[in-house]
């Protein structure tokens, strides 16, 4: 796809990646009902306040983004645990109309090189298992689950 961007995000996106933030928590929220899975988060109004500052402030953590003609159509935040030997991937989201392009992939290898750069050798991520989609994007990049977490996989890939 033309006209794709991929950048560290700066604060200015906050707005924006918390639009997407609930657009991703009513998505999953929806799996869930689907599946007979109570949704256990309220987080529908976005992010708590000032917690993205803290992507901003920390220098171990960040958030990458896409974007497309300057407007963020996907982010990847990822918690930087190096004195652990491992990243977490913690939000994760891609507009709907932009998936299937090889987007999500782009921020994927980009948190990739951000581990190998820290000598970080471990990804680490939730993934709820109605989230079917999500569960084969990581399976197909080599995340195996390490635990059943109620109806939650944590899953992991070791580079």
């Amino acid at each position: 796809m033309d006209n794709i961007v991929f950048r560290k995000s700066i604060k200015e996106d906050i707005p924006t990646i918390n639009a997407l933030f609930i657009k991703m928590v009513e998505e999953i929220n929806r799996k869930m009902v689907n599946e007979g899975v109570e949704p256990y988060t309220n987080l529908e109004n976005g992010f708590e306040e000032d917690y993205l500052d803290s992507f901003y402030e920390n220098k171990d953590n960040i958030i990458f983004v896409a974007e497309h003609n300057n407007k963020v159509i996907g982010f990847l935040s990822v918690n930087n645990y190096k004195e652990d030997g491992y990243i977490y991937l913690d939000d994760y989201y891609i507009r709907e109309e932009y998936r299937g392009k090889g987007i999500g992939s782009e921020l994927m290898n980009m948190a990739i090189s951000y581990a190998k750069e820290d000598h970080v050798d471990r990804i680490m991520t939730h993934v709820e298992s109605a989230n079917k989609s999500s569960i084969d994007f990581y399976k197909n990049r080599g995340f195996q689950t390490e635990e059943v977490q109620g109806h939650r996989l944590f899953i992991k890939k070791t580079l």
